[in-house]
């Protein structure tokens, strides 16, 4: 009788035990890489624009007017251009989430010297200006400067201003190759 039993239960763990390394991959690299696949049934995926119709006005704006010592980098996390030290993760956790339409980086040491937010409607919204100034705080105390744009339509000229870059063939005071107002 006890044959029988310990028998049976040794079946079940075997199968158990195939089961679950059959489902595991038995450990083997296309096993692993099946596991971390995420599962997206009953889900359709779709590529997005990337930026919207204003978004991009003021994209081909300012990469006609930003200086050849500086990038542009659209949609870019706020993790990717500062950092906190030490790290108090219920904040860090916060401000990780957030994304900046536009930032203008010193291509010497990449580094992000201004931030460049598009504002449209939804901007007018409590929740959303709760989380714009949280932005805005964490941008300026890391250095570096936030230019809000309302949502339209700018002609490069008028991009140069706000973002306080010299126009070329611009006279007068100001008129440098650089970025003003840091």
């Amino acid at each position: 009788m006890w044959l029988v039993i310990v028998a049976a239960l040794l079946l079940v763990f075997v199968a158990v035990g195939a089961k679950f390394l059959t489902e595991a991959g038995s450990g083997s690299p296309a096993g692993r890489a099946q596991e971390s696949k995420a599962d997206f049934s009953g889900v359709t995926l779709s590529a997005k624009q990337l930026m919207n119709e204003s978004e991009l006005a003021v994209y081909n704006s300012l990469i006609q007017v930003v200086p050849s010592g500086y990038r542009v980098f659209p949609q870019v996390a706020m993790p990717a251009i500062i950092d906190m030290s030490p790290k108090r993760f219920s904040e860090w956790n916060k401000i990780s989430q957030y994304y900046v339409d536009f930032a203008i980086v010193r291509a010497s040491d990449r580094r992000c010297e201004i931030v460049v937010e598009v504002d449209g409607p939804y901007h007018n919204t409590e929740k959303q200006k709760e989380r714009d100034e949280k932005k805005n705080h964490a941008l300026e105390l890391a250095g570096i400067r936030v230019v809000r744009l309302p949502a339209g339509q700018y002609s490069p000229d008028e991009i140069a201003q706000r973002i306080g870059v010299a126009v070329p063939g611009a006279q007068g005071a100001g008129a440098t190759n650089g970025i003003r107002g840091r």
